[in-house]
């Protein structure tokens, strides 16, 4: 399953706020009350949590019914009412992972460590399903190369502990890296989500 890791904090956010805003190929899932949702185009602001993104160009959004053939949500920008609700009531249910969906966990402190810049990162289930049938579009698979190279341009990456020999895998951005460089610990792993 593609990821990407980064650190970023506060002042951090409102940059990764900027880059998600000014794509025009996805869009926000968010609440509409008790089991509906909508999509919109650009949010206000980046708290600390899990993030529902659509690749609009992916394809329409399943609607999972339960025992029936899935459906398709008929129009996303208008809202829709789920048929069925994963382990999460809080977070929008499309099945064991749909490739039009990209997650945006993003962790300014680590909560089990809160003195630490959290671990955040981009989720996406990309191939994973594509031995029964369920390939990631190669629209998705272009807009995750963009959105990969997009991370790169604002930050530089550093490994997850001051250690030589540990390869640097997560892409920091200015503030955070300003922030470790003068002595700021990061989280190892990634927070852990509470779906309670």
């Amino acid at each position: 399953m593609p990821w990407l890791p980064m650190y970023v904090n506060k002042d951090d956010a409102s940059l990764l706020l900027t880059l998600l805003n000014e794509d025009t190929d996805i869009a926000y899932i968010i609440s509409n009350g008790k089991k509906k949702w909508r999509v919109i185009e650009t949010i206000e602001n980046l708290e600390d949590g899990r993030y529902c993104i659509w690749h609009v160009s992916s394809g329409p959004l399943p609607l999972v019914g339960g025992f029936r053939k899935d459906t398709y949500v008929k129009n996303p920008w208008s809202g829709w009412k789920e048929k069925k609700t994963g382990a999460d009531p809080t977070q929008p249910y499309f099945g064991s992972g749909h490739p039009s969906i990209i997650w945006l966990n993003l962790f300014t402190h680590s909560t089990r460590e809160p003195n630490k810049i959290g671990l955040s990162s981009f989720e996406w289930i990309g191939n994973h399903y594509k031995s029964i049938g369920r390939p990631a579009p190669d629209i998705t698979k272009k807009w995750w190369r963009i959105l990969r190279k997009s991370i790169a341009k604002v930050s530089i990456k550093l490994s997850r502990v001051d250690d030589q020999k540990l390869k640097n895998e997560i892409y920091t951005f200015p503030n955070a890296a300003e922030e470790i460089k003068n002595g700021k610990e990061r989280a190892e792993n990634p927070d852990v989500i509470d779906y309670s």
